[in-house]
């Protein structure tokens, strides 16, 4: 028995390895205001996911990455990083704050979308949650490449009754905020 049991361990399971090509970070970063819903805020340089303050309080994102076809991922994977050597990670978090990312439909537009207008959400691609000491966990996180085109993801609260938010400023060095990995699998 205990023979099957590391035989199935060691061949019947198949675990994949994902190998790093290339970082993307979001070349727009789009704000919806629920407060101003016909207004397009175009791209910014900060992210921010905000729910359950208030009435017509609710903000969420857009982010468009592009994947250079020169590199031919077979996989992608979106994270999200904190640096969390400075305080100034923390904006709005009293306790946990969990987000949700899902495809968009079409693509962001900077000088149109708004509340009220934007790609149709389509499906849900991951959930981080990050705590007050910075650590972010996630669940789920595979995501489209688009090597062809740019594609589009929607960034909305986990728990739109649950009051909180988290904001922050997208940074290669040391790495902080949304990114899209282009990579390969076997």
């Amino acid at each position: 028995m205990r023979y099957l049991m590391l035989v199935i361990a060691l061949f019947g399971v198949r675990s994949l390895t994902f190998y790093l090509l290339e970082r993307q970070f979001p070349h727009l970063i789009i704000p919806l205001k629920e407060q101003e819903p016909d207004t397009p805020f175009y791209t910014q340089f900060t992210g921010e996911i905000i729910s359950g303050e208030g009435a017509s309080n609710r903000i969420y994102t857009e982010i468009l990455f592009d994947v250079p076809e020169s590199i031919k991922p077979t996989a992608c994977k979106l994270e999200f990083f904190i640096d969390n050597t400075s305080p100034k990670w923390l904006f709005g978090l009293h306790d946990t704050f969990a987000f949700n990312i899902s495809t968009l439909e079409g693509i962001p537009n900077k000088d149109f979308d708004s509340w009220n207008s934007h790609p149709d959400v389509g499906r849900w691609v991951a959930t981080f949650e990050i705590d007050r000491e910075g650590h972010v966990s996630k669940t789920g996180g595979d995501a489209p490449c688009a090597v062809d085109g740019p594609v589009g993801f929607l960034m909305t609260p986990s728990d739109e009754s649950r009051v909180g938010g988290y904001t922050w400023f997208e940074q290669r060095y040391p790495l902080h905020g949304i990114t899209l990995d282009a990579g390969t699998e076997n």
